[in-house]
C-alpha cells in the first residue's frame, strides 16, 4: 500500500487573507525592542530580508533574538527601496542580477527558516531615483517577472525533494504609470502559469513603488493606479499596497480588492521629532511613536462601510 498519505501535501496557497484590511507596521529589525513592543501590542509587521542580512559574514543571520518576531503575524519583503538605494551606491552586486547581495536560493531558504505568514517575491522597484527613464522601467519590471518565474522553479522544485512547508511567494507588480503596473499583470500572470500545476492562483498580489507616491496624482498616483489595474486583476486576487503614507490608508480601506498595506512613515516621524527636541531617538522613543502611530492609523484602515453599517 502506497504511504502518500502520509505526507503532508506541498502548500499551494501563496498567502491566506482575512475579510478586513491589514495595517503591516514597518520594523526595520529582526529583533529587539520594536519587536517585541509589536508582539505585545499585537501589530501585523512588515520586515525586509534586509534586515537579516550580515554584510561582512555575507550571509542571512537567523539568531535567538528572531524568535520575537516570528512569534508575531509578520511577512517579508525581498528589499525595499531604501536597501535598493544603499547597494546602488555600492555598485554592482554579486547576487541576483548584480543588484541583490543574496541569490535566489539564499532568500527563498531564508523564507523557510523564518515562515512568515507571506514573503515577496524578489522584485526591482522602478521609482525615478532608479528608473530614470522609460527603457530602465520596463527592462526593471521585465526582470521583475523574470525573477518571479525563477523563484516559483525553485519552490516547485524544493517541494518536490520534501520542503513541504515551502509556499509560492507574493508576487509583485512593478511600474510607475497606470500602464506599466498593467503590462507587469500580464508578465506576472505568464510565468504563474506555467507553474499551475503546482501552486494555486495568487491570492496576494503585491503593489511596488508605492513609497512616498501622492494619492490623487492624475498621472501616477495611487488612486490612477488602481484605477486602471483593477479591473484587469483576477477575481480571486487582491492587492498589498508596499510602503504607503499613512494619509491614504483610511481611502485605500475602502477598496474591497485591498487586502493589506504597510508603512514605516512612523519610524522617520519619530527620528525626526528627537532630533527637532534635542533629544536621543532612543529604542523607548522608537516604540512608544510606534504605538501612537498604529492607534491612530488602524481606526483609520478599518473599512467604513462596516463601521457605517453599525452606526
Amino acid at each position: 500500500m502506497s504511504a502518500d498519505w502520509l505526507s503532508p501535501p506541498p502548500e499551494r496557497a501563496n498567502a491566506y487573507l482575512g475579510e478586513e484590511p491589514v495595517l503591516r507596521i514597518g520594523v526595520p529589525h529582526r529583533g529587539g525592542a520594536l519587536c517585541l513592543t509589536a508582539y505585545r501590542e499585537g501589530m501585523p509587521v512588515m520586515v525586509s530580508a534586509s534586515a537579516f542580512w550580515d554584510r561582512q559574514a555575507r550571509r542571512f543571520r537567523t539568531d535567538a533574538d528572531t524568535g520575537v518576531l516570528q512569534d508575531c503575524d509578520f511577512a517579508l519583503d525581498s528589499a525595499g527601496f531604501t536597501a535598493m538605494m544603499n547597494w546602488k551606491r555600492l555598485g554592482h552586486q554579486p547576487g541576483m542580477l548584480g543588484v541583490f547581495p543574496w541569490s535566489l536560493a539564499d532568500y527563498v531558504n531564508l523564507i523557510g527558516v523564518l515562515r512568515p505568514a507571506w514573503a515577496s517575491q524578489p522584485d526591482m522597484c522602478v521609482e525615478p531615483e532608479i528608473a530614470h527613464d522609460a527603457g530602465v522601467r520596463q527592462y526593471r519590471i521585465e526582470a521583475t517577472a523574470a525573477v518571479l518565474e525563477a523563484h516559483l522553479t525553485l519552490v516547485a522544485r524544493w517541494q518536490d525533494l520534501g520542503a513541504f512547508w515551502l509556499a509560492p511567494p507574493v508576487p509583485v507588480l512593478q511600474g510607475w504609470l497606470p500602464d506599466d503596473y498593467v503590462r507587469s499583470l500580464d508578465l506576472m500572470q505568464e510565468a504563474w502559469q506555467k507553474h499551475a500545476a503546482h501552486f494555486d492562483a495568487p491570492v496576494l498580489i503585491g503593489l511596488g513603488s508605492m513609497c512616498r507616491r501622492p494619492l490623487n496624482d492624475p498621472t501616477f498616483g495611487i488612486r490612477a493606479i488602481l484605477d486602471h489595474l483593477l479591473p484587469y486583476l483576477p477575481r480571486t486576487a487582491r492587492v498589498h499596497c508596499f510602503g504607503v503614507k499613512g494619509a491614504s490608508m483610511a481611502e485605500l480601506a475602502d477598496i474591497p480588492q485591498v487586502a493589506s498595506f504597510d508603512s514605516m512613515a512612523w519610524d522617520f516621524g519619530a527620528r525626526v521629532a528627537a532630533r527637532k527636541a534635542g533629544a536621543p531617538s532612543s529604542m523607548e522613543h522608537r516604540a512608544a511613536a510606534m504605538r501612537d502611530w498604529y492607534d491612530l492609523q488602524r481606526p483609520r484602515s478599518a473599512r467604513t462601510a462596516l463601521v457605517n453599517e453599525v452606526g
